[in-house]
């Protein structure tokens, strides 16, 4: 599935179900499996660890140390960093781990209740930003949590690394703002 069809079935997907919630299944629903299959696409897979355009030490898919740290907060064995790593265990760790620690991580952070759609993509840039970022996102004066759903231009402030604006960050957050808005 390419990302094109993945974002398409997203937003079909959400907009023909939204519901007000703060709490996603953890059941490998339809919803979930587009995260999955969103995540995916964005981060790509790699096999070794490589330093990521931020300069995270980074392997399998996008999973970086601080990530890696997360998921232990979480209270997931871990482990510890691989230099290597197989697309099987890459999906075990995405399926069973990142998208339960970063929900966690959204649900913890947030005041209001939020459509599915709403959630995933708060779920999707938790992951790729981390929680100082989502608390910067959701929680300064007249954001998310005082009310403020309408969160496009806050989401494209996110699309830098290293000072550098990264078409690859311009790409996901309008992915995630499609996911927003579906």
């Amino acid at each position: 599935m390419n990302r094109r069809t993945a974002i398409s079935m997203i937003g079909l997907t959400l907009a023909s179900g939204l519901s007000s919630c703060v709490t996603m299944p953890t059941t490998k629903g339809s919803a979930r499996k587009l995260y999955d299959a969103h995540i995916r696409e964005f981060e790509g897979f790699y096999s070794r660890r490589y330093y990521c355009a931020g300069g995270h030490c980074t392997i399998g898919y996008g999973f970086t140390r601080n990530g890696w740290k997360d998921c232990e907060a979480a209270g997931f064995d871990m482990g510890p960093f691989p230099t290597k790593l197989s697309r099987d265990e890459a999906d075990k760790i995405l399926d069973n781990q990142i998208y339960e620690t970063y929900s966690r991580m959204v649900k913890r952070n947030l005041d209001v209740d939020v459509s599915k759609g709403q959630f995933l993509a708060l779920v999707s840039f938790a992951y790729n930003c981390g929680e100082g970022a989502l608390k910067k996102l959701i929680d300064k004066p007249g954001r998310l949590n005082d009310g403020n759903y309408k969160m496009g231009q806050y989401f494209m402030q996110y699309t830098r690394a290293r000072g550098r604006r990264l078409a690859g960050l311009v790409r996901r957050r309008k992915s995630e703002l499609q996911i927003w808005y579906a």
